[in-house]
């Protein structure tokens, strides 16, 4: 799981992961951007919540590169 996090911030892409909500216990599906992660977390853009979001991977049950790349609006 890490070497794809790793991968999609080193090549700027998206990836979808499917996390367990720590407050409630639900299972959502989310698109995020990464911007930087340790052994515990990610830090990332979130596209379902719009803002930023930080991620326990404990919590991420799967994880799928996407094929877009980030957008950049400058």
């Amino acid at each position: 799981m890490m070497g794809c996090i790793k991968k999609a911030v080193q090549t700027g892409r998206k990836i979808t992961i499917i996390y367990l909500s720590q407050t409630d216990g639900s299972i959502s599906k989310r698109t995020i951007q990464v911007f930087s992660y340790t052994n515990d977390h990610i830090v990332a853009f979130c596209y379902w919540r719009k803002q930023l979001r930080t991620f326990k991977v404990a919590n991420v049950l799967a994880i799928e590169q996407d094929e877009q790349k980030m957008e950049v609006y400058a």
